[in-house]
């Protein structure tokens, strides 16, 4: 069966009208709040039902406060005023209840597909786990080894902050660490990176596997700017293993980003600690003053100190500019964090 991608505005009118005029709709679930019931990558069959008629244990879609569909356990059905409102959990985390009116409840879960192999919906265990509100993630090994996978990567990522780590690595690494423009023959590791392709040879026929890749062109960048302007991709090289990659653009729309940014820095964390990071800017800094620029800016979150921290000790410094920076404003009074600008001169 061929799959299409939807956003979330896009599935849940579509999702709506389907149910709404009495078909099946089936999709494939993402998350993990309903684990061990509905795994990452089930495929779920979902049945019309008025919110009044959902009972207590019914896995259901619904809209949140948010207009955002999700797929929740009922865990209490009640009736105020003459109007039903159900709570609303997800089995992996008990304490994010929502009171939902029955009318936004769009449908109902009654099949669950795993691996091709259909999973019983009647599971008298995790529906009492869901409804005294105890964790059933407790119950799924998947949940243990993302938890053990956490906590390493927290331990090991402590580690490479101390400061004779990161001159031991220096020392390990350096002289095998290049960083350069990317080229078309880079394209399978920076999609590994990235989760996405940033360039194939389709787009840039005339492109050679082992010329920089500098384009205009248009990205999907989700970080940054609509960036219909010129574009660099840097990448760090330790051997043959691709360490990072980094995005240098110059957007179209220079009222909002005026001069090159600097978007999407990644180093892959078996590589952090090693100075890639500031290999990556110099890069960028130097590329940008041969393009003609005269500042670099860059977005960090203000809560992420060691970045700050690094590309202060780089020559960045908290900048404003108006268009963007009461953008940032607002959405940091939607998300609870805030981005804050940074920006340094290139170099002469």
């Amino acid at each position: 069966m061929p799959q299409v991608r939807l956003n979330r505005f896009t599935f849940e009118r579509l999702a709506a009208d389907i149910l709404a005029g009495g078909g099946l709709f089936q999709f494939e679930a993402h998350g993990h709040s309903m684990a061990p019931a509905v795994r990452d990558g089930d495929v779920l069959t979902l049945e019309p039902v008025r919110g009044a008629d959902a009972h207590v244990g019914d896995i259901v879609l619904y809209r949140n406060d948010h207009d955002q569909p999700v797929v929740h356990r009922v865990a209490v059905r009640a009736d105020r005023s003459g109007s039903v409102v159900l709570t609303i959990r997800g089995d992996a985390a008990p304490g994010a209840r929502e009171a939902v009116p029955a009318e936004r409840v769009l449908g109902r879960v009654v099949r669950i597909q795993r691996g091709g192999r259909a999973i019983g919906l009647h599971r008298p265990l995790l529906g009492g786990m869901a409804r005294r509100g105890i964790r059933t993630a407790y119950l799924d090994y998947a949940w243990w080894g993302r938890a053990a996978r956490a906590v390493a990567r927290s331990a090991v990522g402590r580690v490479q902050r101390l400061r004779f780590y990161r001159r031991l690595a220096g020392s390990i690494l350096g002289g095998s660490i290049r960083c350069r423009l990317a080229t078309m023959a880079d394209v399978g590791d920076l999609a590994r990176i990235y989760g996405h392709s940033i360039f194939t040879q389709d787009d840039h026929p005339s492109a050679q596997d082992d010329h920089p890749f500098a384009e205009n062109d248009r990205s999907t960048e989700s970080s940054g700017p609509d960036t219909a302007g010129r574009r660099l991709v840097l990448v760090a090289q330790a051997g043959r293993r691709m360490a990072g990659a980094a995005m240098l653009i110059r957007p179209a729309d220079q009222a909002t980003y005026p001069d090159w940014w600097i978007f999407s820095m990644f180093v892959r964390p078996v590589f952090r600690g090693a100075g890639i990071g500031k290999d990556l800017v110099r890069l960028a800094l130097d590329q940008a003053g041969a393009h003609g620029g005269e500042r670099v800016h860059l977005l960090v979150f203000e809560e992420n100190r060691p970045a700050v921290e690094l590309y202060r000790k780089m020559g960045f410094r908290p900048s404003a500019l108006p268009v963007l920076s009461r953008q940032l404003d607002e959405r940091a009074a939607r998300e609870g964090r805030r981005r804050v600008i940074m920006t340094r001169d290139c170099p002469r």
